[in-house]
């Protein structure tokens, strides 16, 4: 079977992958360290934020309206809509990484409270 080889050589931001989920549309979601890319089979777009505390994104999950959610490793949630990365909100941070889930119309954050 052939593959399709996607890494930086070929237009990836970074080599270091979080996540990488595929959406309705049939496009390739990537988080890695230098953000979020989107691939479509032929061309990379990437997407980040000028405010965010860490570009590094993890957690690519997509909601009823199509956008795409994930988060950074600084407890940032943030979102794609309008072809731009937006951010929602910051997790309290506690003693470890809060994962996040996203079902429908809800936002959940996993949280361990001592």
């Amino acid at each position: 079977m052939a593959g399709i080889y996607i890494n930086i050589t070929n237009g990836l931001a970074s080599n270091t992958i979080y996540d990488i989920k595929q959406d309705e549309k049939g496009y390739i979601w990537i988080a890695h360290t230098k953000g979020i890319t989107r691939y479509d089979g032929k061309k990379f777009k990437h997407y980040y934020n000028n405010i965010q505390s860490s570009r590094s994104l993890t957690s690519i999950h997509f909601d009823y309206k199509g956008r795409v959610w994930c988060q950074n490793f600084a407890g940032e949630v943030l979102y794609i809509e309008n072809d731009e990365l937006q951010i929602e909100t910051r997790i309290e941070k506690m003693n470890s990484f809060s994962p996040i889930f996203l079902s429908k119309r809800t936002l959940f954050v996993l949280q361990h409270r001592p």
